[in-house]
């Protein structure tokens, strides 16, 4: 039997090359061991498929590419892929038995136990690697011992009870084996107390194991979301690094409990920050779920995310009189279906009218609720999903917060810091969202680290794909950072851009690569397991906004301005802030979603610096900048376009900045006396609400109705 390895970069039956080696294999008969990179799309597939084996001239043959050769009953063929989504064709999947040897639960599990135990108790790991290590010592003189045995039989002549040299022979290995067979009784029950020991760690072993995989399935609500097990192991290794170094000697029951939740926060925002902001309340949530179980029963649990059957017509008939306006029947359904629905309509109480009739009036329901005794965080998301469904985001949001115990649900994290965390052989990948172009951010941090002679940028999407591939090489050599815009327009080449970063050795230490790409269904699964990530799009909320702004505001930047020109640039960003959020409500809002992104900032910053260099500003220009260029280019809508001039006029003035209260038609914004970085960012937590409320943007106050419902049809 004869066995071959061969390694190849990509399929196909149109590769004389491989062609000619896979034709020599089964006409050998010899077994094959194939690796590729890329997803078998066509050479391996066909190879394979059910033109199959015809008898010519009483020969068995097999149809590959456009030639007949014989075939051996004696070929075998092993293909070996990093690739988890190997769609094979209904044609070739009987031909191939799939075995999956990716990381399961209890095997993740486990390893995380044992990264848990090396580091609190190392000498624990210690003794159960020595013993394991003895046990398997033991099991091969057993062996040994059997091997002699029979050979002693087998060589042994005449009568075996006359042979004494055989009967001691087998007395000596009788005491021996009994010997082996005690110590192993011993190794057994040494393990025993062993394990005893170190299943003190296993909950935080499978709390990380749990988070593992419900960021895996992620991938169910977008394909971008592919998360590595490396990635995972380096957050469950560092939680663990930094609570040592943070904390004292405690009960080991409380440091468990603490490691745990300090894992599941840095674990949840490090995943959020490579997903876009309408999915992290769902993530957040199922996160929630499967972290404090105790929280979510399991039955009204399946109630909350419509996983049974509900008999409408039954709901309907059951509806309070306070609720008829605002009830959503199916998911009520839903609660009346549950085998427990007596207990749990019992302890809603829905006939109290005296608080129920206010309450699904009031414009923060879910506030009262928490007020209401009896109802537990189930009953309230339950009750707000029946009555209330526009304020399920916001309480589901809030719940999220206060279980996780973290300020949002996603950090305020600029380009620069994610770049600051990167590594030489890691890429980072910036999936883009509309509006948003991290562009600017990339090239004002490259330029500041290396310099503009040591930062290459292309956009792909022109016939660049080559000069790429060779700035790729030199870059990774030198040192120099590469940007690699639009891979969305040229994923075909992706799969090539893939097998290179795999396959490239150690860059230098300096080197880092950049990416951008939009949400695409054929981004290959590799190179996004490889890849740091993080979603580029406007922030969420006012506040969200100005702190993302402040980020890329340094301290440095702002102590060389006076007192007027922060108070401008304070202005600038709520207004920055505001024409971003009016968006969610469109058409109302805006008209239609225009693309404003930090690129109008800074230029508008510029402006506005460049104008204020003297004892007055001439705001005048400063508007009509504004309106004709940076921002008001991007609309082309003349209603649009005078409510932004209000807006303009209403900002960037004297006697707005004067008085330190900007007044926005419905809402009032108060800017901070100060160039200092930290108040400023205190006045911003003070002053800006977490939620904002229509008025703030100028809007009817129930403007945000129609959108909390949209929003809250999607859980």
């Amino acid at each position: 039997m004869r066995f071959f390895w061969f390694i190849y970069d990509l399929i196909s039956l149109c590769d004389f090359v491989y062609l000619s080696f896979f034709i020599h294999f089964v006409i050998s008969g010899f077994i094959y061991f194939f690796f590729f990179f890329f997803q078998a799309e066509d050479g391996i597939r066909d190879a394979q498929e059910s033109r199959g084996l015809g008898d010519v001239y009483k020969r068995q043959v097999v149809q590959l590419g456009n030639k007949t050769v014989d075939w051996q009953d004696t070929f075998r063929i092993f293909l070996f892929s990093r690739s988890s989504d190997m769609n094979l064709t209904p044609d070739t999947a009987p031909l191939v038995t799939e075995v999956n040897f990716s990381v399961t639960r209890s095997g993740l599990e486990s390893q995380l136990l044992g990264i848990t135990i090396q580091k609190e108790n190392p000498e624990l790991e210690t003794q159960k690697v020595d013993l394991l290590e003895q046990e398997d010592a033991l099991h091969l003189q057993l062996s040994k011992l059997e091997s002699s045995l029979l050979a002693d039989l087998a060589n042994s002549h005449g009568d075996l009870l006359q042979n004494t040299q055989l009967i001691e022979s087998l007395n000596q290995l009788k005491t021996q084996a009994q010997a082996i067979g005690e110590s192993l009784v011993r190794s057994k029950e040494l393990q025993v107390e062993l394990d005893k020991k170190r299943e003190v760690y296993r909950p935080y072993a499978h709390q990380g194991s749990v988070v593992f995989f419900l960021t895996s399935d992620l991938v169910h609500v977008n394909r971008m979301y592919q998360f590595s097990l490396a990635d995972f192991l380096h957050v469950f290794r560092s939680t663990l690094e930094t609570y040592e170094a943070a904390s004292g000697g405690e009960d080991i029951d409380q440091k468990i409990a603490k490691l745990s939740i300090a894992m599941a926060q840095r674990a949840f925002l490090d995943t959020s920050r490579g997903l876009f902001k309408i999915d992290r309340v769902q993530f957040a949530m199922h996160f929630c779920h499967l972290f404090f179980p105790e929280e979510f029963p399991a039955a009204e649990w399946s109630a909350l995310i419509g996983s049974i059957v509900g008999d409408e017509e039954k709901a309907k008939q059951s509806l309070p009189s306070w609720g008829t306006a605002t009830v959503n029947v199916v998911q009520l359904s839903y609660v009346m279906a549950l085998e427990n629905a007596s207990e749990v309509l019992g302890r809603w109480q829905l006939n109290d009218e005296s608080f129920w009739g206010p309450w699904v009036k009031d414009r923060e329901p879910e506030r009262l609720l928490s007020k209401r005794s009896g109802l537990s965080r189930i009953d309230a998301l339950l009750i707000v999903s029946c009555f209330r469904r526009d304020r399920l985001e916001a309480l589901m949001t809030h719940s999220a917060l206060e279980l996780l115990k973290i300020p949002a649900l996603a950090e305020v994290a600029t380009v620069e810091a994610v770049i600051a965390e990167t590594k030489c052989d890691v890429p980072l990948l910036l999936i883009t969202s509309s509006g948003a172009d991290p562009s600017m951010d990339v090239q004002e941090v490259a330029y500041k680290s290396v310099g503009r002679d040591n930062f290459v940028q292309i956009a792909l999407g022109g016939g660049q794909t080559d000069e790429a591939m060779q700035q790729l090489r030199r870059c990774a050599l030198s040192g120099d950072w590469l940007f690699l815009k639009n891979l969305h327009l040229v994923l075909d080449w992706v799969s090539v851009l893939e097998k290179e970063v795999a396959s490239m050795q150690t860059p230098h230490e300096n080197f880092r690569l950049f990416l951008t790409t939009e949400a695409h269904d054929a981004f290959p699964i590799v190179l996004l397991k490889s890849c740091a990530k993080m979603t580029i799009e406007a922030p969420p909320g006012i506040r969200q906004n100005l702190l993302r702004t402040y980020s890329t505001w340094t301290e440095d930047f702002l102590s060389k301005l006076s007192v007027p020109q922060s108070q401008m640039l304070f202005g600038l960003a709520w207004f920055h802030a505001v024409v971003q959020e009016r968006r969610r409500f469109i058409p109302q809002g805006w008209v239609k979603f225009y693309e404003f992104s930090q690129a109008d900032l800074k230029s508008a910053c510029d402006i506005l610096l460049a104008k204020s260099t003297g004892k007055s500003v001439d705001w005048v220009a400063v508007q009509g900048l504004f309106e004709s260029a940076i921002y008001g280019g991007r609309l082309d809508n003349d209603q649009d376009t005078r409510v932004l001039s209000v807006f303009l006029r209403s900002v960037f003035n004297d006697g707005a900045l004067s008085q330190r209260d900007i007044k926005l038609l419905g809402s009032t914004m108060t800017t901070p006396n100060t160039c200092d970085h930290a108040k400023i960012i205190q006045h911003i937590f003070e002053k800006v609400a977490d939620t904002d409320a229509p008025t703030t943007f100028s809007l009817p106050e129930n403007a945000d109705r129609a959108v909390q419902e949209t929003s809250g049809g999607r859980y």
